[in-house]
């Protein structure tokens, strides 16, 4: 994004005019009032990515206090919200304090409370013990009169825990779905609460031994794509890093589970679509552009036009099924609970997919009594007989020994995507 200088005089008009509108709010209202800025030192008040940690730092004071007004002001100046909170003052600043210390990038925000007026200006509750500097950990003051960093440093470090957040919270976005997936219940022929579906050498406990230890490979992998961008990396350089990311991935879950293949398709799959959320954001772009990114990666370093199956041929075409089945568990989710919806949108995917675990085991035969039973049960129309059907399905599965376990990661990837939009995109990119 092209940053927008603001003058010293600007700045000291933007903050008079927050301060009176404080006092306004105050007077009005007779109540607490807390004012959230982001701290930019410079000219530039606000940088690639700020709006939209602001805008999710909002929400989290709507959800820490009882919040009766509140309300948002966006400016190249500066963005800053004030909320009329029902508490009193200082269980107010404790909850604030809280938030800003919850997490690194809370350190970017000032969170001022007020209560009453002071010398017909308003009163702040002070804060116990000093701001720390981001870089150094000295105090902030300090650091700030003595000029010890620069300003281009201080602002790439601020941008740089910008990015970290963001990272984060992709990678509990991917760990989230991993456990969302296999706690979904009943799954024909899968792990689930109910049972080890067809397998004999995995249950639950291996999907949550193996989730936790590919969850720091998603931030590693987000963060790479991060990094790719301030190294102006082609994309093939890009996906050449990420491939040695994914391989020490499968190294971590085949150490956790003692050497059962729980989740090496979903590494793969949410592992790209996560590269993808990030280059949707650095490009300033909307939740839908994050499939054709990721698709982009794959296509980088395809060689020639050997077919592709799984996993693959999905990423090559956009994760179409993965879209569709994101799309289909929220519409289902108007009319059921979570999981029932994820149970109802697998059913879907057997009839859509040629997965080739079902192959594997049971060949064209076993591909086909899935699709007919999926069909059939189907046809129940979303009732309460479904699940009972399901259950039916389910024990016939483990019968057969078949699993669909391509149709367990499209699942997942779904539930990945559906977390993403909620938890990132829609609190809205509107910095171009």
């Amino acid at each position: 994004m092209e940053y927008i200088a603001i003058s010293l005089p600007e700045i000291m008009e933007h903050r008079e005019k927050r301060t009176m509108r404080t006092a306004e709010l105050i007077r009005k209202h007779q109540s607490t009032v807390v004012c959230m800025s982001m701290n930019f030192i410079g000219e530039y008040k606000v940088l690639k990515h700020s709006r939209l940690i602001f805008n999710m730092f909002c929400e989290k004071v709507l959800r820490s206090t009882q919040v009766r007004f509140h309300e948002v002001e966006y400016s190249t100046f500066g963005d800053y919200a004030h909320f009329v909170c029902e508490e009193n003052p200082e269980a107010v600043k404790a909850k604030m304090c809280k938030l800003e210390e919850s997490c690194e990038v809370g350190r970017l925000f000032d969170i001022d409370v007020y209560y009453g007026m002071e010398n017909d200006s308003p009163a702040k509750i002070s804060r116990e013990g000093l701001r720390k500097c981001l870089i150094c950990d000295k105090p902030a003051i300090e650091c700030s009169r003595s000029r010890a960093h620069g300003i281009e440093a201080v602002r790439s470090h601020s941008i740089d825990i910008m990015k970290r957040h963001l990272a984060t919270l992709i990678s509990e976005c991917a760990y989230d779905s991993l456990i969302s997936e296999v706690e979904t219940t009943p799954k024909p022929g899968l792990v689930d609460k109910n049972n080890n579906g067809s397998h004999t050498d995995m249950n639950i406990n291996s999907f949550y031994a193996s989730s936790l230890a590919i969850k720091p490979f998603y931030y590693d992998m987000a963060l790479e794509t991060f990094k790719s961008f301030d190294n102006n990396l082609s994309i093939f350089e890009l996906m050449l890093r990420l491939q040695a990311i994914g391989r020490a991935a499968e190294t971590a879950m085949m150490s956790a589970t003692n050497g059962i293949n729980t989740q090496l398709g979903a590494i793969y799959t949410i592992g790209l679509l996560s590269c993808g959320v990030v280059m949707s954001l650095e490009h300033s772009q909307c939740f839908d552009a994050i499939p054709n990114y990721a698709q982009s990666l794959v296509l980088s370093v395809k060689v020639g036009d050997i077919p592709s199956f799984g996993a693959r041929f999905e990423a090559e075409n956009a994760f179409p099924n993965i879209l569709a089945t994101t799309r289909r568990i929220q519409i289902l989710n108007n009319e059921h609970n979570f999981n029932n919806s994820c149970v109802f949108a697998l059913l879907e995917i057997m009839l859509l997919i040629d997965d080739t675990n079902v192959l594997r085991r049971g060949g064209e035969s076993g591909l086909i009594f899935v699709r007919e039973q999926a069909k059939r049960i189907l046809e129940f129309n979303y009732s309460n007989e479904m699940l009972k059907a399901v259950l039916d399905f389910d024990n016939e599965m483990i019968r057969r020994n078949l699993s669909p376990g391509g149709c367990a990661d499209i699942l997942a990837a779904a539930i990945f995507m559906l977390n993403i939009k909620q938890r990132i995109f829609e609190y809205g990119y509107t910095q171009k």
